[in-house]
């Protein structure tokens, strides 16, 4: 998925043609932390708490650079 445009020498994200995949990605990130914060409660091993902070970092990561361009 190419997210930049180089149109009018612009390297900034053209909100309004992928604006629907920046949706997207938000609701998977949003959908994976929470789905992680209920593994991690019911189940307590190690496997749990490993998917716990990998999808707290992807979703720190996510909203951080997602955010940031959907604003811009």
């Amino acid at each position: 998925m190419l997210i930049f445009s180089i149109e009018g020498g612009n390297l900034f994200m053209n909100m309004e043609k992928y604006k629907r995949e920046v949706k997207i990605a938000l609701w998977a990130f949003g959908v994976g932390f929470i789905f992680s914060v209920v593994l991690g409660l019911i189940v307590r091993n190690p496997i749990a708490v490993a998917l716990f902070r990998a999808f707290i970092a992807s979703l720190v990561f996510g909203l951080v650079v997602f955010g940031i361009l959907y604003i811009v």
